[in-house]
């Protein structure tokens, strides 16, 4: 991290994550000769990385700081990764649960007592048992 001057009209933004639009493949210091698509595809793994950068205000900069640390994560990068990942399996699961609330509204409504249903699940089971 890099620090950033405080100013009047930015009082409180200190820290600074430098994450500039760049493609890198994982693991690189630095680009690799050809910058081309499909040569970073040619790279083990083909992962390929973005560097973003932004401000984070001292109030969570602090507790990032914190989790560094105490060893939770080798760097924000780790860390800020973590939390992308997390908020896309989240966005994944509701997306998900919203995907089947819409399908069970899509097959109808019944204005049948719940027990009523259950009761006649039971009894359509024994039936087909025998």
């Amino acid at each position: 991290m890099r620090r950033q001057r405080r100013t009047k009209a930015n009082p409180k933004m200190t820290d600074t994550l430098s994450l500039t639009p760049q493609l890198y493949p994982l693991g690189a210091t630095k680009m690799p000769q050809s910058n081309s698509l499909a040569a970073l595809a040619k790279l083990e793994d083909n992962a390929v990385m973005t560097d973003l950068s932004f401000s984070l205000p001292d109030e969570l900069a602090g507790p990032l700081k914190s989790r560094l640390a105490k060893g939770h994560y080798a760097d924000a990068g780790e860390y800020l990764r973590e939390l992308v990942r997390r908020d896309l399996d989240e966005a994944a699961d509701t997306a998900w649960v919203r995907e089947k609330v819409a399908e069970g509204l899509a097959s109808g409504i019944i204005d049948k007592d719940p027990t009523e249903v259950i009761e006649d699940i039971i009894a359509a089971r024994r039936a087909r048992r025998g």
